[in-house]
């Protein structure tokens, strides 16, 4: 048998295979046992062995107990006249395992329904699980100062009426495990929402310990804290990492908030800012990329020799990336040539006043990073770009 429930407009909730026992006499409804799949953004299967008991008269039901794959009970009652209700629902120990993550835990909530308002509190407590899910790659724009103008149609708002007060508490530690990334976690977190209101997110989640894998590098996260005080998807960083590289061992403190960190980079022994993110980089200082008499341009173009040789074995010639002409302060040629080597870092050839190699990173979307050699001087340069 199929069931099919739209939720909201042209989205639908399909229920399927269900299989129940159940007796209807005196308005009392027995459901001795009950099994079916449901099938929302994936497959859940939801069960009961125990017996629920409902109660149906003129004005209301009244819910004794419903079972939910024996381990969560429901109960309350609801008035059809007067469109008001109470339920709660109440947990021992309840396993959850999905694409999300593998949990266990206690919940008692409440939840009382008015024409104008449906309010849920209550507390969830974590026994024991892990985290396995990871955040889609999608940007969305958050800064209230960009409009995006933009052909839309106009659509009325439903009334959201609403409302959450639900503690989130870790009784033991929470790992959080996704490729690359293991994390131990301590969670203390409400969320809270007002009616006709966004949701927002309180709390705290503490570092405890772990480890992030990027780019073959190794990550140790000390203990620190991600810090909510609204909006889920913006909260307060407070993480220190260490990556060491013999004999280095580096110090990355990122605090702030997400869309606009600090980062702030330290060593031991002393390195100054572009040592540590060459070294972070390449596995080289700056001095060690220069290192000897040779011409500078040489030395970083060996650095990349045997990946720029491969892709010119592969194409039979070299495909620039990166062609700028322009005129030195001298009334001579100058010369830009580049050449994508990775999907993260091009190499820039400048024939100006001088000869020089720029190395350019990709860091994100928005940050570049310049590592420029020539014979006189070295430096980095930290590029941010965006579009208007």
């Amino acid at each position: 048998k199929w069931f099919v429930y739209e939720y909201k407009p042209n989205r639908f909730l399909f229920a399927e295979k269900i299989h129940m026992k159940a007796t209807y006499t005196d308005r009392t409804l027995q459901l001795q046992r009950y099994i079916f799949n449901t099938y929302l953004d994936r497959d859940r299967i939801f069960f009961a062995n125990k017996t629920s008991v409902a109660h149906f008269s003129d004005k209301k039901i009244i819910i004794n107990r419903f079972y939910i794959n024996d381990l969560a009970k429901i109960k309350g009652n609801y008035n059809y006249n007067k469109q008001v209700g109470t339920f709660s629902l109440k947990t021992k120990n309840y396993h959850y395992n999905d694409l999300e993550g593998d949990f266990y835990f206690d919940a008692n909530l409440h939840m009382n329904i008015s024409p104008k308002k449906n309010n849920i509190e209550g507390k969830l407590i974590l026994n024991k699980g892990t985290i396995t899910y990871a955040p889609r790659k999608n940007h969305y724009v958050q800064d209230k100062d960009i409009i995006i103008l933009q052909n839309q149609k106009i659509s009325v708002k439903e009334k959201d009426k609403l409302a959450l007060d639900i503690s989130i508490v870790s009784k033991h530690p929470i790992y959080y495990k996704i490729p690359n990334t293991d994390v131990k976690l301590e969670i203390d977190l409400k969320t809270w929402k007002e009616i006709n209101k966004d949701p927002e997110l309180l709390g705290m989640i503490k570092i405890l310990s772990g480890t992030h894998i990027q780019s073959g590098k190794e990550f140790e996260l000390e203990p620190g804290e991600i810090l909510f005080a609204g909006s889920p998807l913006n909260p307060y960083l407070s993480i220190r990492a260490i990556h060491r590289s013999d004999p280095y061992t580096i110090y990355i403190n990122i605090t702030g908030q997400l869309d606009a960190p600090n980062i702030n980079f330290s060593a031991t022994p002393y390195l100054n800012q572009s040592d540590i993110l060459s070294l972070l980089l390449f596995n080289s200082t700056t001095g060690e990329l220069m290192s000897g008499n040779q011409d500078t341009s040489k030395t970083a173009i060996s650095m990349f020799g045997s990946v720029f040789a491969k892709e010119i074995v592969q194409n039979f010639g070299i495909k620039l990336d990166k062609l700028v002409l322009s005129t030195t302060e001298e009334g001579k040629l100058g010369v830009e040539l580049g050449k994508k080597i990775s999907k993260k870092v091009t190499l820039i050839y400048i024939n100006d006043i001088v000869q020089s190699i720029k190395i350019r990173y990709k860091m994100s979307d928005h940050f570049e990073t310049d590592f420029l050699f020539s014979p006189d001087n070295s430096g980095v340069d930290i590029i941010y770009k965006d579009e208007y």
